[in-house]
């Protein structure tokens, strides 16, 4: 009986020590926007806001200076959330809740693992494909999935 119990323990520790290896455990954007039934949302104002720091350079310098005052850090929240499109709570407080605890210096890294997560809900394999030669034949396989 013990040893049925170690082999239903063990797979459970190698799925959290995988959640773990690949940042996947405890971000509360994810569970908020589950809590809130508004994942589909949430993941599209990340993937934009993901979108805005590529396009400019400049912002995560902006993001990181320690010396912004709260106006400055409101000014930065009401913009960013006009690349989020249409008013949504969850994206509003988070945003929030990182510029009243100096923290909207991680905003990109968050968005970054958002995805990351959404890939894993959608059952998501990311996988490279080597090969000595290519073959349009796998290929068309390989992106049906």
């Amino acid at each position: 009986m013990r040893q049925l119990a170690e082999r239903q323990w063990l797979p459970r520790r190698r799925i959290e020590s995988r959640k773990k290896e690949h940042g996947l455990t405890n971000d509360p954007q994810y569970t908020a926007a589950v809590k809130s039934q508004s994942l589909d949302s949430v993941a599209k104002a990340l993937s934009k806001l993901d979108a805005v720091f590529k396009s400019d350079a400049k912002l995560g310098t902006i993001m990181q200076a320690p010396t912004l005052s709260a106006e400055d850090k409101s000014a930065i929240v009401a913009e960013l959330q006009k690349h989020t499109g249409p008013a949504d709570k969850t994206i509003k407080n988070f945003l929030e809740t990182l510029a009243e605890n100096n923290r909207l210096s991680i905003l990109q890294s968050v968005c970054a693992k958002f995805e990351t997560l959404m890939g894993a809900s959608r059952g998501e394999i990311e996988l490279t494909v080597i090969s000595a030669t290519v073959s349009t034949r796998i290929i068309p396989q390989l992106e049906e999935g």
